[in-house]
């Protein structure tokens, strides 16, 4: 998988803050030197009616730069 990543173009990469997700991370960036913003709304979330995740992902998705060419969720 890490040798996948060296081919993707950089851009903006984002991953949830759980530890199996940061650990996959970790090796991405020893493949790749890839650099990668945590952020908690895209963490899974326990006992969220759909009108949350909704919104959650709505604002996750409106908060990445509307001119990122490559991004890795």
């Amino acid at each position: 998988m890490a040798d996948f990543f060296k081919t993707v173009p950089q851009g903006i990469n984002y991953s949830s803050e759980f530890l199996r997700c940061k650990q996959t991370v970790e090796i991405i960036l020893q493949a790749s030197q890839k650099k990668f913003i945590f952020d908690n709304r895209l963490n899974e979330q326990h006992h969220e009616t759909f009108s949350e995740v909704k919104l959650r992902a709505t604002e996750f998705l409106t908060s990445v730069p509307p001119d990122a060419s490559h991004i890795l969720i």
